[in-house]
């Protein structure tokens, strides 16, 4: 398992989206952030999934995977 996950929050992305909305056009803050790989699924780069954002403290934000970082 991976000890960290680097996503990217893309922008834009809006706070009150719904999921019926596309979500290619909805806001975000546009950071890379790092999150502990064991608070979520297994997941491959690419991915996308939804989480806080530990940037903007958004909930359900929109994450794509970019990296998986490992200690190995």
């Amino acid at each position: 398992m991976a000890d960290y996950i680097r996503a990217l929050h893309p922008n834009p992305e809006q706070p009150d989206y719904n999921d019926a909305v596309n979500t290619e056009k909805l806001r975000g803050c546009g950071d890379t952030v790092l999150i502990e790989g064991d608070e979520l699924p297994p997941v491959q780069e690419g991915d996308v999934f939804r989480e806080l954002c530990p940037s903007c403290k958004q909930h359900k934000s929109r994450l794509e995977v970019v990296e998986i970082v490992s200690a190995e």
